[in-house]
């Protein structure tokens, strides 16, 4: 499959202020500025195959076996229009708490596939041990990729100097003259200036250029047992848990007391990495009816 997609966001600037005399007097804290990105158009490519099948073992087992590989390419960012650019701006990893990065990444390449590594395997079995039919324990595992949050990826789609969204302190705001209004042309300019002037690394989305695939582990086991030609019992454990998963992060946050940012020479943005983790457990358990006079019911 071909995946495309693109993001187009604008905005009007938000502005938060500390308790009323601040407002008052018109001296922001916090401006939100969203200038989205240029018209474009992301790329990605996945392909995927499995092999599986049954055996039976003897007349009171069945099992099955197999395994899934799933490729999933990194996204490339193509501007519908040369002359207004947009492309994916990655950094080449967090290097310390101080927030400083490694250098600009090429945007063709913006973080590392994950190549071989997404194999899934899967198990199952049916299991009769009466030898009648009437009482069936089954049990299942397997591991499932799935494709990258296109919407945190095209959160990295823009130019070098403007990012796709920017926050200005309560020190930037006043040294840059920017107080209620604030309109995103204004801001712009400052934005720019911070860039290419002051040499202040602007982005809104980083990403780890190791990221990788998440995936889920999915475990059943239960038994199922006829009560009557109509009625069937099924109790089973029924669990999830999911390995990888996308987390953000705010990173250069400005200091609550100092009101200034770890890393003067970076603006403030999500970092993405692979450290969420998911877990459900449960134990389900349903009564059901086969259908009789055109009725069917069902207690879960």
């Amino acid at each position: 499959m071909r995946v495309i997609c693109g993001r187009v966001k604008l905005t009007a600037p938000s502005l938060q202020f500390q308790g009323m005399p601040d407002l008052l007097a018109n001296v922001p804290s916090t401006i939100n500025i969203t200038f989205g990105a240029a018209p474009h158009d992301g790329y990605s490519h996945t392909f995927g195959f499995f092999a599986q099948d049954d055996w039976r073992v003897n007349s009171k087992l069945t099992l099955n076996i197999g395994a899934r590989y799933d490729f999933y390419s990194n996204t490339v960012v193509s501007p519908l229009d040369p002359k207004n650019p947009a492309q994916f701006n990655n950094l080449d990893g967090l290097l310390d708490n101080q927030f400083h990065f490694g250098p600009w990444r090429d945007p063709n390449n913006p973080y590392e596939s994950d190549g071989w590594v997404n194999i899934g395997p899967r198990f199952g079995f049916a299991y009769n041990p009466d030898g009648a039919g009437k009482t069936v324990i089954r049990g299942g595992y397997g591991i499932l990729f799935s494709p990258h949050t296109q919407g945190n990826i095209q959160q990295a789609v823009a130019t070098k100097t403007v990012p796709f969204r920017t926050f200005l302190s309560k020190a930037e705001a006043a040294a840059n003259n920017q107080v209620f209004p604030v309109y995103n042309d204004d801001a712009r300019k400052v934005v720019e200036a911070l860039s290419v002037k002051s040499g202040i690394t602007n982005l809104f989305a980083a990403f780890d250029p190791h990221l990788q695939n998440p995936y889920s582990m999915n475990i059943y086991f239960g038994i199922q047992r006829a009560l009557s030609p109509n009625w069937m019992l099924e109790s089973a454990f029924v669990a999830t848990r999911g390995v990888k998963f996308p987390m953000e992060r705010v990173f250069n946050a400005v200091d609550r007391l100092t009101g200034l940012r770890p890393n003067p020479n970076l603006g403030e943005g999500y970092y993405e990495d692979n450290t969420q983790n998911t877990v459900y457990t449960s134990w389900q358990t349903s009564l059901r009816k086969r259908y009789s006079r055109n009725l069917t019911g069902g207690f879960h």
